[in-house]
């Protein structure tokens, strides 16, 4: 591959380049980026994209190919601490922990005891691709004393709290995750132009003991 960047094919804090691909023919145009950190715990390993349009520079319209990303454990676990201190049923969320492990999470929920009952909600979650989207749902719902009975609408509950309202995460049937969109927004927040991510789906998530990782996938 031969590099046609030059001081003008570097765009945004991802490093963006535009380098060209020698083959039969004429060369292709490829938009390369990362590694690179989009936010803590959430690590870009490699992008690969292509021009729309003219490509004798980055400034212009560029859509995403292949994607791999990396979501740390901790990343996760820092996300789900927003359900702290929030009410559930009548219930308040005390302490919230995240454990992940084989192919699915644990997400254990702690609040005040009630009736003389400690209060205890764990939720397996498992992570399947759907769509342009990953959809996190419950597997399986365990929780003690008078929540029991309402172990169901807990989680859709419980879901419904976790939505951020950006059009990343949606809630319905479980929570749904779009990774196209959260790497547009981390492409702008670098400074770079946002590409278009249609067609893009996920082809992979794996869920190891250190987080996530997603393959996305350009289908044509």
């Amino acid at each position: 591959m031969a590099s046609a960047t030059g001081r003008k094919g570097q765009d945004g804090g991802l490093a963006l380049r535009l380098e060209l691909e020698q083959g039969r023919g004429a060369p292709r145009a490829r938009v390369l980026a990362g590694p690179a950190e989009l936010a803590p715990g959430v690590r870009l390993a490699s992008l690969v994209g292509e021009p729309v349009g003219p490509a004798s520079e980055l400034g212009g319209a560029w859509r995403v190919l292949e994607a791999r990303l990396e979501i740390a454990a901790e990343a996760l676990a820092r996300a789900v601490e927003v359900l702290v201190g929030r009410e559930v049923a009548g219930w308040r969320i005390g302490q919230v922990a995240l454990d992940l492990g084989g192919d699915a999470a644990v997400l254990t929920l702690t609040g005040p005891a009630d009736a003389g009952w400690p209060a205890v909600v764990q939720i397996e979650l498992a992570a399947r691709i759907e769509g342009a989207g990953v959809r996190v749902s419950p597997r399986r719902v365990w929780a003690t004393g008078p929540l029991a009975p309402a172990a169901g609408d807990l989680c859709a509950r419980i879901a419904s709290r976790l939505a951020d309202g950006s059009g990343v995460v949606a809630v319905a049937g479980g929570v749904w995750i779009d990774p196209g969109a959260a790497l547009r927004r981390a492409v702008v927040r670098s400074g770079g132009r946002a590409p278009r991510t249609d067609g893009v789906v996920p082809a992979r998530v794996r869920v190891e003991g250190p987080g996530v990782r997603v393959q996305l996938v350009r289908q044509d």
